[in-house]
């Protein structure tokens, strides 16, 4: 009899279906509510054909693409290539332009914050970069402790990474992240990881200083210990990488508190090293040679 012969007859109750079961048993005659049950399972092997057709007609599901993530550079290469440059610096007011980060690398990519392992493109100024770069974020403008004088504006390392490829017209890099402190975003400035000036050797004049005050939406009214903070005395008046920081006036004694870790040309900022109380602006301060 046809298949679908056999489902109408089960259906109707009339077809009966044996099984060879266990000798405990007999022979078994399904009932009506069997007979449909195995008539439903009928039915579906007869329509898998057709099931097999129309699923092959409905859309394929695309996954969308993911951000394109380049294996992390390994730690031996990351060690050194960075530590050139200080954890933060003081830009003179007529610096740059800067090359910046501009996004990811590939166009379709929706990133917009990047971290270790990813590539990412940047605008460069000037010379191209060639190498281990380093990637800082702009912070808050410094003035004057009176507010008449725009001394530069502060800028914290947050990470480096490796340029490896350049567009044939110069006008766009793409690096890999090698490091990152926190989430680099477009706009963060690049700038090369050559080597920074060693502290000079010898004698260093004393450069009576105060705490330098801040303008902008990353200001800082308080620093304390591991901080950074800026002062109001630069290059120009004698102030260099390496120096010690004094709560105090130049002629008292007092503690260290701090050292420079960058001087600009007007300005220069000094990360606090030990806890005293919190500096705000225009506290006084003494910038001077540290004890051997």
């Amino acid at each position: 009899m046809p298949v679908p012969a056999v489902i109408a007859e089960c259906l109707a109750g009339n077809g009966q279906l044996y099984f060879d079961l266990p000798e405990t048993m007999k022979k078994f005659s399904t009932g009506p509510l069997f007979s449909g049950g195995w008539a439903l399972g009928g039915a579906v092997l007869a329509l898998a054909p057709s099931l097999s057709v129309a699923s092959s007609l409905l859309p394929e599901y695309v996954l969308p693409p993911r951000p394109r993530v380049l294996a992390p550079l390994p730690q031996a290469q990351r060690v050194g290539d960075d530590s050139g440059r200080p954890l933060a610096m003081v830009l003179d007011p007529d610096a740059g332009p800067f090359a910046k980060v501009t996004g990811p690398a590939a166009a379709r990519d929706a990133t917009q914050l990047f971290v270790a392992g990813q590539a990412v493109r940047i605008a460069p100024v000037g010379a191209s970069h060639e190498g281990f770069v380093s990637i800082y974020r702009l912070g808050p403008a410094l003035r004057s402790s009176d507010g008449r004088t725009a001394l530069g504006r502060m800028a914290f390392r947050i990470g480096g990474a490796r340029v490896v490829r350049r567009d044939a017209n110069g006008k766009e890099t793409e690096a890999v992240i090698a490091s990152s402190s926190r989430e680099i975003v477009a706009g963060d400035i690049v700038l090369d990881a050559q080597a920074w000036p060693q502290e000079k050797q010898g004698a260093a004049q004393a450069v009576a200083a105060r705490v330098a005050m801040q303008s902008g939406a990353e200001r800082m009214r308080l620093a304390a210990v591991d901080q950074v903070v800026g002062l109001d005395r630069g290059a120009a008046d004698g102030v260099h990488v390496g120096m010690c920081l004094r709560v105090a006036g130049c002629g008292r004694r007092g503690d260290i508190a701090g050292r420079v870790l960058h001087a600009g040309g007007r300005a220069s900022v000094a990360q606090l090293v030990r806890g005293t109380a919190p500096l705000e602006g225009g506290d006084e301060v003494c910038i001077a040679a540290c004890p051997d």
